[in-house]
């Protein structure tokens, strides 16, 4: 079985991503009636558990292929997350998960999203940490004895974080404070720690 890109997102929803995305979205801890974005959102998995938590969320991504064969949540944008179509301010959360590190340089989408949110607001991310490697990967899916779905879309993950970035914690907190963000607040998860969650906040610090 040959893992894609909409692939991955899409079963994100249906292996025990869920669990890990479901567990995130608690981890963020938003306030009841938060406005939450949803930022690489694929078909709007998270979204839809931000939504259940008594959130107002919405999805966006900008690959049409990300957000079909079925949409999870109702409201789906289609934009660019370097451009949302949104105002200033809109947001008291922003959650991205396995979008960071995928991209070439992470400070356009960070300064974004704080365009995005209030002063108090906060940036939750989801992404590999330096744990994760395809032998580590490969490990964990033995260790459960994964199969299927369930064990390619953990090794086609590990095959990207080694494609892309798997950052440390001293990486994450220097990303995010060249965008004026402070990390509030960590957690390991996923087998021996293969995945970061990290809530970060402003500093004061203003891009312009």
């Amino acid at each position: 079985m040959e893992i894609t890109s909409p692939d991955f997102y899409h079963l994100q929803a249906q292996t025990g991503w869920a669990r890990i995305l479901a567990r995130f979205a608690r981890w963020c801890a938003p306030l009841p009636e938060w406005r939450v974005l949803d930022a690489g959102s694929g078909p709007g998995y998270l979204a839809a558990v931000f939504t259940k938590m008594g959130n107002r969320a919405i999805a966006l991504d900008l690959e049409l292929t990300n957000l079909y064969p079925e949409r999870l949540h109702p409201l789906v944008v289609q934009a660019d997350l370097l451009f949302a179509p949104f105002q200033s301010r809109s947001f008291d959360l922003i959650a991205a998960a396995n979008v960071l590190f995928l991209l070439p340089d992470p400070l356009p989408a960070l300064y974004e999203f704080r365009r995005l949110l209030p002063e108090n607001g906060k940036i939750g991310l989801l992404n590999p940490s330096e744990q994760m490697s395809q032998f580590e990967a490969q490990a964990l899916a033995d260790a459960h004895q994964l199969q299927g779905a369930e064990r390619q879309s953990l090794l086609y993950y590990a095959r990207q974080a080694e494609k892309h970035s798997h950052w440390t914690l001293n990486e994450i907190e220097n990303i995010l404070a060249g965008a004026g963000l402070l990390v509030e607040r960590t957690h390991l998860t996923m087998g021996p720690g293969l995945v970061r969650f990290v809530l970060a906040g402003n500093t004061g610090f203003s891009n312009g």
